[in-house]
This record gives structure tokens, C-alpha cells and sequence, in this order.
């Protein structure tokens, strides 16, 4: 070669499946970045009937309608004793567990700070007592090593001060978070579980400030605008204990509501204001509650953005049909989750095998989501009239991803009941 020729040399790669090449001309550098042909997360939530040392400990707190109506037809002894089932399963769940109690009608108080509590007697936690000599209908606590406390049974109906009494007893808790077994911080689950029997009969527009001398009403009657801002201030206070426990946004503060005695269209979306109940209220004219109701949220475009409640009941329910609907909301907070990468292998062979989870059990199956390629299927059916859910007699149930093109993500989430064991003699 002649001095000061240039020399060219020439590098090539065979190409490898999953990687790409890229050639830098500055730094003479080539780079080979891996790419998963499908990518996601695989997460499986048990709800786990029995105590566990990774279930995440529980902070419920009831807010309960006081107001003079609970005294008809048995509403408030058969919430007392619903109550004092709830707690009983709540305490002795998980000795992390902690309860606290809220009390409202014309304005709010607390009955039980959040703590961990002894009942006296027959796990009766509470003790309805019916009236005598003219007195009120109250509820009395029931305690061992606690000063017992009672509220009477009267007033109006001023939801919107119990709730953010009952956020605030959560807001409050300066202990949210436990240790698992391996070490590892994890978030506390708060819970507002609701109960009423009346549409609300006071309301504030401060909805994030709702007080005794911001209140409009006069304890009778109700409106449109009532129901709005109780749903405002419900909203908005779920979002700040779910700010308070999950900064991180790892997990979910949850919010149910049962409204007793209660029908319509109107006390549904209140207690439940998703976008199919909101609009279930457009009915009647200018001065019926319920199109007062729809306009109000319509005409601010909130339609899709109030949905506080995680669940919600309304109807006239007995002391029986009550406690399972409490305990079924406590339950189902008591989950152990496992969250996982999809692994190379699984995306080379576009298979994912699901394992122990039970499909088939009558409800057992509590949450079923799978997203692929930007679709959600949120049942089992669908999941499998797609195509992507499949069985066989050697793997049982199994994702099946061979349709999907490379680069796809994917999400798989179920919530399952996990069985319990028993043990014979």
C-alpha cells in the first residue's frame, strides 16, 4: 500500500432473532439491542379467606346514617348487626387489621376511632337499643377496655359530612404501611364502606370542605344538586386517601356503598355514579331530581370521571342479606398478588400457561382482564372466543399469542378465590 492510502474494512453480523444493529459512524461503534417479540405482564390476585402474613393488612372504616329514618323497619339494628359481623371477620382476619367507625346525620362524629377492639360480648362490637320513654333509637358501643359511647337515632341526612369524616379518620393514619415475610414495605388497603337509607337532605358546594355552616338544607327534602355535590365530595375524598396510602400509585384506596331501603334511579347513581347510572337519570322534567342530577354532570363533561364506588348495593335488604354484603366487600380485599414479566421462552413459543387458577368453580372467579394488541376482554368466554385462551389436557388453561405480530404488549390480570383447605380428622 502507498503511505497515506485509506484502508476500508468491512464488518457484518449474521442476523440474530430478537436483536437489532445499529452502526454508529462518529464512535465506529455498533450496537445490538434485544427486542421481545411480545412483551407484558402476567398478574395473578388471590383472595385469601384466611390469615396470611403477605395479605396487606386492612383499615376499614364504616360511616353509617344515623339519621331519624334508620329507626323504620328495622334499618338500623339490621346494620348493627351486619356491622358487628363485618367487624368480627375484619379483626380476627388478620391480626393487623384495624377498624374505625363514623356516625352522621345533621353532621358527623366519631363513634370508634381506627384501632383494634375486644367486643364485650357475643361479638357484639355495637348494640342496637330501641327507644323508651320518648327517647331516640341508638346505637351504644359494646367494649371490652373502652370507655362505651353511644349516638342517638335522628336528624337529616348530611352524607357528604360522614364521608369526609370517614376519609379524614384515613387521611389521618400516619401508619400505612406493613412488612411481608421477605422484608419487603408494602401499602396498606384503606377502605370507606357507606351506609344510608335516605337520599341527601343537606349538601355544601365545598364539596372538599362540606361543614355544619357551609351546609344548605333543611333536613326534608332533597334535589338534584344535592346528590351532585355528595357524589363531588365522595369522588374527591377517595382520591386523597388513595393520595395519602399510594403515592407511588401502586395499589387502590376503595370506596363501597350500600343504600338500604333505597330504589330509583337517583339514590343508584349517587351511591354508584358510573356513566350507565348517570345516564340512566335522564328522565323527567326540569324539576325531577333525577334530570337535575344529569345535567349538572353532563353540562360539566364529568360523566366518565365520578365513578367513586369499588361496588355498590341498593334495595331493602334483611340483617342476613346485609353481613354477606359487607363481608363480601371486606373479602375481597384480602389479596395476595403476584406480578411477573412475560419471559423470552414464553415469547418465543407465544405460549403462556396460566397454572393454578380456578376458572371453574362457581364464583370463584372475581376479576378476569386481558388486553392484547389495544383490546380488553373482560371475561373468560370472550378471552377464548378470541382465541388467545385455550386449554388442553397437559397445560389446562394457557395463553396463546401465535396470531400476534412481533413488538405487541400484552396484560393478563385475574382475581380468584383461593380455596380453603381443610383439614380432616
Amino acid at each position: 500500500l502507498a503511505t497515506g492510502e485509506k484502508i476500508k474494512y468491512y464488518v457484518t453480523e449474521d442476523p440474530v432473532k430478537n436483536y437489532d444493529v445499529t452502526y454508529n459512524q462518529d464512535t465506529k461503534t455498533i450496537t445490538n439491542t434485544y427486542n421481545q417479540d411480545i412483551k407484558g405482564e402476567i398478574t395473578k390476585k388471590q383472595i385469601v379467606p384466611t390469615e396470611s402474613t403477605d395479605t396487606a393488612p386492612l383499615d376499614v372504616v364504616f360511616v353509617l346514617d344515623v339519621s331519624g329514618s334508620m329507626e323504620d323497619n328495622n334499618k338500623g339494628s339490621n346494620m348493627v348487626s351486619a356491622v358487628n359481623s363485618a367487624m368480627n371477620t375484619i379483626l380476627n382476619s388478620n391480626s393487623e387489621n384495624k377498624v374505625g367507625i363514623v356516625t352522621f346525620s345533621d353532621s358527623s362524629s366519631t363513634l370508634l376511632p381506627l384501632g383494634r377492639y375486644t367486643a364485650n360480648s357475643n361479638s357484639e362490637y355495637l348494640k342496637y337499643r330501641y327507644s323508651w320513654y320518648g327517647y331516640d333509637d341508638r346505637i351504644e358501643t359494646n367494649l371490652k377496655n373502652w370507655k362505651n359511647s353511644y349516638k342517638a337515632i335522628s336528624g337529616g341526612t348530611y352524607t357528604q359530612s360522614g364521608i369526609k369524616a370517614g376519609a379524614n379518620m384515613l387521611i389521618n393514619n400516619s401508619k400505612t404501611t406493613y412488612t411481608t415475610k421477605n422484608g419487603e414495605t408494602r401499602s396498606r388497603i384503606p377502605l370507606i364502606i357507606l351506609v344510608t337509607d335516605g337520599e341527601p337532605t343537606y349538601y355544601a358546594s365545598t364539596y372538599n370542605n362540606p361543614t355544619v355552616s357551609n351546609r344548605f338544607g333543611n333536613g326534608t327534602q332533597t334535589t338534584g344538586i344535592y346528590g351532585y355535590y355528595t357524589i363531588k365530595t365522595a369522588n374527591y375524598y377517595k382520591q386523597q386517601v388513595q393520595q395519602h396510602y399510594f403515592e407511588n400509585n401502586d395499589g387502590g384506596a376503595k370506596f363501597y356503598t350500600i343504600g338500604t331501603g333505597m330504589s330509583g334511579e337517583f339514590a343508584k347513581a349517587v351511591l354508584d355514579p358510573s356513566a350507565e347510572n348517570i345516564q340512566a337519570t335522564n328522565k323527567g322534567g326540569s324539576n325531577d331530581r333525577r334530570k337535575q342530577l344529569y345535567n349538572l354532570i353532563t353540562e360539566k363533561n364529568e360523566i366518565n370521571s365520578l365513578d367513586y364506588a369499588d361496588a355498590s348495593a341498593t334495595g331493602s335488604f334483611s340483617s342476613e342479606q346485609l353481613t354477606k354484603l359487607m363481608n363480601d366487600f371486606i373479602k375481597s380485599n384480602s389479596v395476595e398478588t403476584t406480578t411477573r414479566k412475560i419471559t423470552e421462552e414464553e415469547s418465543n413459543s407465544r405460549k403462556v400457561i396460566i397454572g393454578d387458577m380456578d376458572f371453574e368453580t362457581e364464583n370463584a372467579l372475581k376479576e378476569f382482564k386481558l388486553i392484547v394488541n389495544g383490546t380488553e376482554y373482560n371475561t373468560k368466554s370472550s378471552a377464548m372466543q378470541s382465541g388467545y385462551l385455550k386449554q388442553n389436557a397437559t397445560d389446562g388453561y394457557y395463553l396463546d399469542f401465535s396470531s400476534i405480530p412481533d413488538g405487541n404488549n400484552v396484560s393478563f390480570t385475574m382475581t380468584y378465590y383461593k380455596p380453603e383447605v381443610t383439614v380432616k380428622d
